[in-house]
């Protein structure tokens, strides 16, 4: 009832603000009114190739403006008694037809006709089976058949998991969230089953005491956010009302409110970046945006990883300490539900950084409150895994003040045993190779504690281009190589002249070659610059929107120059490295040291490298008023067209970004620029948009058939991946902006790579951690993209994830020391054929630190990958041959 009486959330904020009282008093007591069913309108939409009927209802009539909040709550007081708690009947049972439980009613095998429909399996691009079968579905084969509507798009997931049957659901297994959530069809079957097994899952407990965990692994498209709303909406009618919805920017704070919403729970949430730093939570009386959660601050509490390890002003309690004193003022171990969404923030506990340590800590503090993992790419590394301490799947032993298995039999709450002692005992036995990781997946499933479904990628398409060099970036390649070279024997004469201490000498060699790798690594994805910008012109004129992803934006090494014109990120890279190379020895300045460094910055200027990739593709293709940037950085380089002189301006939002938002509507007014300009791509004002890792998680770039709604036409998307990034996860994650529940158009994605040798280390680097992603959280090693096959074709550029690469690559190597050709090569660019390549080879290899020996180890093999980045184009282009 509350909520049919709110008409949006900025009217919801203002009743909270003016009446906390009354507002606490009614808010999650009362039930929404089931609204009227709209008609449903058929829309025709001809796309040159087909003509599709989609039905879409109206969107809502504005409702007439109330009187005020007060009368608004004096009429929901009034509705109390006949809008009371919900009946023990009126929840979801899912191991009864229409998840009713009734007496007389017998019950029946669930999924009985999802089996005829999960024999469609999805098929690799080329028409060939993959190694293992990807069963296609919309409905779930562990509810009944009539028990949530079937998704709105194909799902998939491996064979094996979907084989994997966990305990069944039982007569006395509930999901505390009304009935009417699904008769309106808010919840599809696929989303039940995950959210009835968490809900199982989370009436359980480990022998410590503390409750178990739940793994939500479901891709882009499952509706994660709605199963997060339910699950809390499950705890909130549990008694349980203070939860932490954590997720990676704050950017999705509008996301889970709109979760809430559409779910209808009317459990109130607040932003904790937008409460003052300092001072306890339930004694603030003054701050307005905790007077959304009424009088006894119960609800949710939004907060971003980053707001997690901040620390307090002036010596005040930090973020951390706040947050535990609100979770356990119920309770001392809290009660409510603890969400880690885009989980994998929090993955390197193993590496000791402060943000999975309060991670983990804070899982040990609130041990009574059910913790749920939600994110796709979970771990790439066994090491990942060991901030996922609810699972089960490690732990033994009671911990003081918890109680023990007697004690939890008496409570109710059934106690899982644990596999492994400790972690240090599972990662052992898991690192043994991929079958084992695959293993975890399966276990998990088993136990009841995973759901990994990801969007079918029937129907998009991946292609690999690549990107030649021309004829003056081959020459400012191999000029920067020899460059190089040489800052290399300059680096060695300050050794000999112990310009260095025994420390020093040591991190210089780090960073050297780091440098280097950045270096060239910028090089590269300048040099794919033009090619995006062609491809891109060409999909716009083929009616698609096209998404340009890449890493690195150089924002930070930008903002400490004071440049004209564009800067150059790799020019940048070698400058900061020249930072840390002495000029001076006790106090005296040395003539050599100090000449060397500015002759090697004047032949740096005078290459003229290429502008930041960033800036140069906005350029390219119209500037901000034509491209929507989603990035992290806070200013930008533009241009401008009449004078051509280059200024730094801080990012804004763009008029057609205000326009998309509904300029002087309320509720805008506080949009970050990435939503805005979110909002311009969405729209069509742009059909150009450009994401940073700042905007690869959370965020919506897909077709959206919404926007019909709206009047806009959406288009196909088109991601054109300029740069990979290190990490799989992140991967999966940008390629997952686009591909999306609800699309109107399957996306399209391009892969742009160079013809370099060197470009095999990054393709290599994500490769092989993919296969890992899918073994440990999918149970396949092949599922990485969740299409079950190595989509782009990195195959044949892939040289460390099978075991052929490594064998093959270590034979070439050894034939360059033997002088010995094996191999059918073109040796047109050497007139000493063999031997003049092989002898070129080892000079180069030895400047790069590389030493060959006959039989090269894989710590050889991958340093090779690394250094052979700082080597002539010339040599590149034999060694990619072979």
């Amino acid at each position: 009832m509350f909520e049919a009486l709110v008409q949006n959330q900025a009217e919801f904020d203002l009743i909270s603000l003016e009446d906390p009282e009354i507002f606490e008093e009614q808010v999650g007591h009362v039930q929404p009114v089931k609204p009227a069913l709209a008609p449903v309108t058929p829309v025709v939409i001809d796309d040159g190739d087909a003509i599709t009927e989609i039905n879409l209802s109206p969107p809502p009539k504005k409702r007439p403006p109330l009187a005020s909040p007060k009368s608004a709550f004096a009429f929901a007081r009034r509705c109390r008694k006949s809008d009371a708690a919900q009946a023990e009947g009126d929840w979801i049972y899912p191991a009864w037809p229409g998840g009713c439980r009734s007496s007389g009613v017998q019950l029946i095998a669930a999924g009985a006709s999802c089996k005829a429909e999960s024999a469609a399996v999805e098929e690799d691009a080329d028409g060939e089976a993959p190694r293992q079968k990807t069963v296609l579905f919309q409905r779930s084969s562990l509810l009944p058949d009539d028990l949530g509507v079937s998704h709105p798009d194909p799902l998939c997931e491996p064979q094996a998991i979907r084989d994997t049957i966990p305990e069944p659901f039982g007569p006395e297994d509930e999901v505390r969230i009304p009935q009417r959530l699904v008769k309106e069809g808010l919840l599809s079957s696929p989303q039940l089953e995950a959210i009835a097994l968490a809900a199982r899952r989370f009436r359980c407990s480990l022998s410590t005491g503390a409750r178990c965990g739940f793994l939500l692994g479901d891709g882009t498209g499952c509706g994660k956010g709605r199963c997060i709303a339910a699950l809390i909406l499950d705890q909130w009618n549990r008694g349980n009302r203070r939860h932490i919805w954590m997720s990676a920017n704050s950017d999705l704070y509008q996301d889970a409110v709109r979760d809430l919403q559409d779910l209808k729970t009317g459990i109130p949430i607040c932003n904790l970046a937008r409460v003052k730093a300092r001072g306890n939570l339930d004694s603030d009386k003054s701050d307005p945006e905790l007077s959304k959660l009424g009088k006894t601050k119960d609800g949710v509490l939004f907060l971003t990883y980053s707001l997690l390890v901040s620390a307090g002003r002036n010596g005040g309690s930090s973020r951390f300490q706040q947050l535990l004193a609100w979770l356990r003022h119920h309770h001392p171990s809290g009660s409510g539900l603890l969400v880690l969404d885009e989980a994998h923030k929090a993955k390197n506990l193993d590496a000791g950084t402060r943000c999975a340590a309060l991670v983990e800590q804070l899982q040990a503090e609130c041990a009574n409150c059910p913790l749920l993992y939600a994110t796709a790419t979970g771990a790439t590394e066994v090491a990942h895994m060991q901030y996922m301490v609810r699972l089960g799947l490690w732990g033994s032993g009671s911990r003081g003040g918890h109680p023990g298995p007697a004690q939890l039999a008496k409570q109710g709450s059934k106690a899982v045993q644990t596999p492994f002692p400790n972690f240090a005992s599972f990662r052992k036995v898991v690192e043994k190779g991929v079958t084992a990781m695959e293993l975890v997946a399966v276990q998990l499933r088993l136990c009841g504690a995973l759901s990994c479904r990801s969007l079918s990628f029937s129907g998009t398409e991946f292609q690999l281009v690549t990107a030649h060099f021309s004829s003056e970036q081959l020459q400012q390649y191999d000029s920067s190589s020899e460059l190089w070279e040489d800052l290399r024997q300059h680096v060695e004469l300050l050794k000999d002249m112990d310009m260095f201490d025994e420390s020093s000498r040591k991190i210089i060699e780090t960073q050297f070659w780091a440098a280097q790798q950045r270096f060239f690594k910028g090089l590269l994805v300048a040099a794919k610059v033009s090619k995006a910008v062609e491809l891109a012109k060409k999909a716009a004129v083929a009616g698609e929107a096209v998404v340009i992803s890449l890493w690195t934006t150089n924002e930070a090494a930008i903002q400490k120059t004071e440049i004209s014109g564009f800067a150059s990120g790799p020019e940048l890279t070698f400058e900061q490295f020249l930072q840390h190379l002495p000029t001076t020895k006790n106090g005296q300045e040395v003539t050599f040291a100090a000449q060397g460094v500015e002759s090697l910055i004047k032949r740096l200027h005078d290459l003229r490298l290429p502008p930041n990739p960033l800036d140069d593709l906005i350029s390219q293709l119209g500037g901000p008023s034509c491209v929507a940037e989603m990035s992290g950085r806070s200013q930008r380089s533009l241009k401008d067209p009449t004078t051509g002189e280059v200024k730094r301006q801080q990012r804004r939002v763009t008029k057609d970004s205000r326009k998309a938002n509904g300029a002087g509507s309320r509720g805008h007014s506080s949009l970050s620029v990435n939503v805005g300009e979110q909002r311009a791509f969405q729209s069509g004002a742009k059909v150009f948009a450009v994401i940073t890792e700042a905007a690869s998680a959370g965020i919506s770039l897909h077709s959206d058939r919404r926007e019909l709604l709206r009047g806009a036409r959406p288009r196909r998307r088109h991601m054109i991946c300029l740069e990979l990034p290190w990490a799989a996860d992140k991967a999966v994650q940008q390629l997952g902006r686009v591909h999306r529940s609800n699309q109107l158009h399957p996306p399209k994605f391009t892969c742009i790579v160079t013809d370099l040798a060197g470009e095999a280390r990054f393709v290599s680097a994500v490769s092989k951690r993919l296969v890992q992603l899918g073994a440990m959280t999918r149970g396949d090693r092949h599922s990485g993209f969740g299409s079950g096959s190595d989509a782009f074709g990195f195959g044949r550029m892939d040289l460390m994830s099978g075991s052929y690469g490594p064998r093959a690559l270590s034979k070439a190597l050894a034939d360059l020391v033997a002088q010995k050709q094996q191999l059918r090569l073109s040796l047109a660019k050497w007139p000493g054929g063999w031997e003049e390549f092989a002898t070129a080879a080892q000079v180069a290899l030895e400047k790069q630190q590389v030493f060959l020996g006959r039989d090269q180890d894989a710590t050889t093999l991958k340093k090779f990958l690394n250094r052979i980045l700082g080597m002539s184009y010339r040599l590149q282009e034999i060694y990619n041959a072979m």
